[in-house]
């Protein structure tokens, strides 16, 4: 797809890399990401927890002011959809391809 990517398999993890990124940014070392994909078929991951700690790293960046989070999923329901929806994630079915 031509992009760089970073994966991480636990919340913690993912979040040291989203500071990590957007510090960087901030400090003019590098460009932060432009988005984040959360799979959220691992049952560890809820939605609302998982954005309120990005709303929390993203109030201390001084030059970041938004990033896209998009939640995929093989249920493809409408319990699923509004889950992400209120939790402010846009919901991407999978297989997710480039188009």
């Amino acid at each position: 797809m031509g992009k760089t990517y970073d994966e991480s398999f636990m919340l913690a993890s993912a979040m040291e890399s989203l500071k990590h990124s957007i510090l960087q940014h901030d400090g003019g070392l590098r460009n932060n990401y432009k988005c984040v994909i959360v799979d959220i078929d691992d049952g560890s991951v809820m939605p609302r927890h998982f954005m309120s700690e990005v709303e929390a790293i993203m109030a201390t960046s001084s030059s970041v002011s938004a990033i896209g989070v998009f939640a995929c999923s093989s249920t493809l329901s409408s319990r699923v959809i509004n889950m992400c929806e209120k939790a402010g994630m846009k919901f991407i079915p999978k297989p997710v391809t480039e188009d």
